[in-house]
């Protein structure tokens, strides 16, 4: 399971360049810098492992019913592709041959696995897509945007200057994401949710949340989900409004805070804490409060509606 301590000091560390591992094959050919078509296979264990790198352009990640992997697409001038596949585990690279780097070459690779692979790629200036694959991932990316389908199984997303698109498959699962200076857009999830932001709005439609943390720090978070009747769901902002929906008016205790701004839940209104500042509160039980909701902001408005 991802630990749910999880910082961003971890998550830059990250994104060190992945090691090599057995069975390595290179293309590069001394003085040979021409643009090239790549094309890759080998046998690959339905659960296997592929690590992923690209230093520029885009990595499409599909999941397929062959217990194989399959790279192809075109490398950029100066590019080179490290592949190497041992049965269990598959990796792909794409990086500049010696001190030869060009902002305008790209390198746009397709990669099909099995489907039930576990993923894990890294990017710096490239975006990552990964559709129908059905394990975990882990998907890092810096000046590149991430676009995934997810399903059950833990998921660990994170980009620096770049957006996230999260789909869901309506099924339980453990996610944990992260964008500095983006927005994120999450759509048909369920279970365990984790999301932190810098400089970044985060927009929300899940089905049934059990545990959900959220901090974001200069951005908004706009949510609707329905929680578990047990569910644990905590929103703190620094510096951005709130909006949230929770389906049905769940039956829970509703700890509701902020220093500047206004608070209304179910057409409810905070209320000073003192006459000393403008901090302003709003506690209340619905039903058996089987479920805690605790939202906190320091300078944005909280508005908690039903859906």
């Amino acid at each position: 399971m991802i630990p749910r301590n999880y910082s961003f000091c971890a998550f830059l560390f990250a994104l060190l360049p992945l090691h090599a591992v057995a069975g390595k094959h290179d293309y590069e050919d001394e003085g040979d810098y021409e643009e090239r078509s790549v094309s890759e296979s080998a046998p690959m264990a339905a659960n296997g492992t592929l690590d992923v790198s690209n230093v520029a352009g885009e990595v499409l990640i599909s999941g397929w019913d062959r217990n194989e992997i399959e790279v192809k697409g075109e490398l950029g001038y100066g590019q080179k592709l490290d592949f190497s596949a041992d049965g269990d585990h598959a990796r792909v690279e794409v990086r500049w041959e010696r001190d030869h780097e060009d902002e305008d070459e790209e390198a746009n690779i397709l990669i099909s696995v099995p489907k039930t692979s576990r993923v894990r790629a890294t990017t710096v200036s490239a975006s990552i897509i990964v559709r129908d694959v059905t394990e975990e991932l882990q998907l890092r990316s810096v000046s590149g945007d991430v676009t995934a389908h997810v399903y059950a199984a833990d998921v660990n997303i994170g980009t620096i200057s770049g957006t996230l698109q999260i789909t869901g498959n309506k099924q339980a699962a453990e996610m944990m994401l992260s964008v500095v200076s983006g927005d994120a857009w999450v759509r048909d999830i369920d279970g365990d949710l984790t999301a932190r932001t810098v400089s970044g709005d985060i927009n929300i439609r899940a089905g049934k949340l059990r545990r959900t943390r959220i901090d974001t720090t200069s951005g908004d978070v706009l949510l609707r989900a329905s929680l578990e009747s047990d569910a644990r769901f905590e929103v703190d902002s620094t510096s951005g409004d709130l909006r949230l929906e929770l389906c049905g008016k769940p039956e829970a205790e509703y700890e509701l805070s902020s220093f500047s701004g206004d608070i209304v839940a179910f057409d409810r209104h905070g209320e000073a804490r003192n006459e000393y500042g403008p901090t302003s509160d709003l506690r209340f039980k619905l039903g058996t409060g089987g479920a805690l909701v605790r939202i906190d902001s320091l300078s944005g408005e909280i508005s908690l509606d039903d859906c």
